[in-house]
């Protein structure tokens, strides 16, 4: 039986874990851009596209680039929203205006320059009993440049920026009725039902219209571990 010294000793251990582990989070946030490490993914060509990739922190966004980004979702995704939780306009510009949002841009190289797709994400701990996860809010493209790979490149990049950099998981929500898009990750890049996920309750006719996927790295972003774990890494620099 553990003594009340051993008792204290594991309460203060975890509240060290968790600032170290918050920490970390903010010194990935802060990090002005990843893409110096990842040469070949500063650029996209195939079929006739040519892309340059961006990194960019929401609070820093142009105001019309950001308006675009929400123009597309809206576009893409609103008739599956409105199938779901419902759509609104203001709940989904506030989320994407959130402070601590990283964007992936691509642009064509031709003049002028117009964006085509983005994905954004966040550093986060949120239902992780330990660790950090990427989780990715949106990934979407414009319909002139999908069937390409575009979309698979983003997401290796933002695997890349994950698995480098101490992160345990990448974590996204899905709407069920999308089969597409679960084939998608499931299929192709190995994402699996996320622990959180809500399970239907077919006795009592109870269903969801959404799924919580989780691409896990680690032990720890597995769910499986069951003991404090040393201080995240710092992200290597620059």
């Amino acid at each position: 039986m553990a003594t009340r010294k051993d008792r204290i000793a594991a309460k203060k251990l975890k509240i060290e874990y968790e600032k170290a582990r918050q920490a970390h989070v903010k010194r990935l946030s802060a990090v002005p851009t990843f893409l110096d490490r990842f040469h070949a993914f500063k650029t996209f060509t195939r079929g006739g596209v040519a892309l340059n990739v961006e990194y960019l922190h929401s609070e820093s966004m142009p105001k019309e680039l950001k308006q675009w980004c929400f123009e597309l979702v809206r576009s893409n995704m609103m008739h599956w929203y409105e199938g779901s939780w419902g759509w609104n306009d203001a709940e989904t510009l506030a989320e994407m205006n959130n402070p601590d949002a990283r964007y992936l841009i691509c642009r064509e190289q031709q003049e002028p320059c117009k964006p085509v797709a983005f994905a954004y994400f966040a550093f986060e701990t949120q239902d992780l009993p330990q660790g950090c996860c990427v989780y990715l809010y949106e990934i979407q493209l414009e319909p002139k440049v999908r069937g390409l790979g575009l979309g698979k490149f983003l997401m290796q990049l933002v695997e890349l920026i994950a698995r480098t950099n101490g992160v345990d998981c990448i974590r996204l929500t899905c709407f069920t009725a999308n089969e597409t898009a679960v084939h998608f990750y499931c299929k192709e890049l190995g994402f699996t039902l996320d622990p959180e996920s809500p399970e239907p309750d077919v006795a009592n006719e109870v269903s969801f219209t959404y799924k919580i996927l989780r691409k896990a790295f680690t032990d720890v972003g597995r769910g499986i571990s069951t003991t404090i774990l040393a201080v995240p890494p710092a992200p290597t620099k620059l």
